[in-house]
């Protein structure tokens, strides 16, 4: 490897190896760059002494991540490229030309208009509270991340997240598509169903979903089928609860789960691209919102001042 960050990657796995430690074990040393998912996923297959497989679905779930990632990252580009553009433009107007043609009025005698009077008093109060809104915001995101951090924070805000609109379904899609990925695997490298589902609990982030997980996995450890607890316990939706209780009854219950991998997978693609969407047309209309009403108030207003010199 030449890659210095790699290299160093590479030379910190082998010492844990070295020691004698096993490779998930190794792997969780390093959480930034291996999520628990995968260290998961490696330590079953290290259980079961099919390593390479289970690697390989890792490689291909790393992959679709970044994938996610990146359409996640480009589509919310271009609305933030917009937003700052207009409000550059806006702070211009506002900053440099506003104050001008205010002294242009001043000293013709003339009153602003209401546009003009819009303006002026949104930059004062934008100068007076703003860093004090600034500063309270600042202070409220952090009492939240400090709040989250705590048993009972993060219990409510994980459960908060799925009831937003949109933004929790796409949290439970993403959520269900690992989950399911998961499942898949360890099914079908002959792990044991009380196994699996023990590994793939120690996977999920969100409380409330794990919870509810837990509850499923101590129902099937009980003799409950899979696609039964999973009804039970309000998770999966309808169509995929379908599916899984065809194949747990036909005995092909990798092929179950890998089917609703996908429908979770699309589920999820077309949640991106509507949040991506809404947020691009949100943003525009703010921005030409503001800019308009900022070129109204200066068009206005010069317009009046042209009037007071002709008069």
């Amino acid at each position: 490897l030449s890659d210095p960050s790699l290299k160093d990657v590479a030379s910190q796995l082998w010492r844990e190896l070295s020691e004698g430690r096993p490779l998930h074990e190794a792997l969780s040393q390093r959480p930034d760059l291996f999520p628990q998912v995968v260290v998961r996923m490696i330590e079953a297959g290290e259980a079961t002494g099919k390593l390479a497989p289970i690697m390989e679905n890792v490689v291909e779930y790393l992959d679709e991540r970044e994938a996610i990632r990146s359409r996640v990252l480009g589509g919310l580009a271009y609305p933030c490229f917009i937003v700052s553009m207009a409000v550059g433009v806006a702070a211009f107007l506002i900053g440099f030309l506003l104050p001008r043609i205010q002294k242009m009025l001043d000293g013709l005698g003339s009153e602003p208009n209401f546009f003009m009077r819009a303006l002026l008093g949104s930059s004062d109060l934008a100068i007076t509270t703003g860093p004090f809104a600034l500063i309270g915001i600042i202070v409220g995101i952090i009492a939240l991340f400090q709040w989250r951090r705590t048993d009972t924070g993060r219990k409510h805000t994980d459960a908060f997240l799925l009831k937003i609109p949109l933004v929790g379904s796409i949290i439970s899609a993403s959520i269900y598509f690992q989950l399911s990925s998961l499942l898949a695997t360890l099914v079908q490298s002959g792990i044991n169903m009380t196994e699996t589902l023990r590994l793939s609990e120690r996977t999920l982030q969100n409380t409330a979903v794990a919870n509810r997980f837990h509850t499923v996995r101590t129902e099937v450890n009980e003799g409950a089928g899979i696609s039964t607890a999973f009804r039970r316990n309000d998770m999966f939706n309808a169509l995929s609860l379908d599916i899984l209780s065809i194949g747990e009854n036909t005995g092909n219950l990798v092929n179950g789960l890998s089917e609703v991998n996908k429908s979770y997978r699309r589920e999820l693609d077309s949640s991106l691209k509507l949040m991506t969407t809404l947020i691009t047309s949100g943003a525009m209309a703010a921005a030409f919102t503001v800019v308009a009403f900022v070129a109204l108030g200066m068009v206005t207003s010069i317009m009046q001042v042209s009037s007071s010199m002709s008069l």
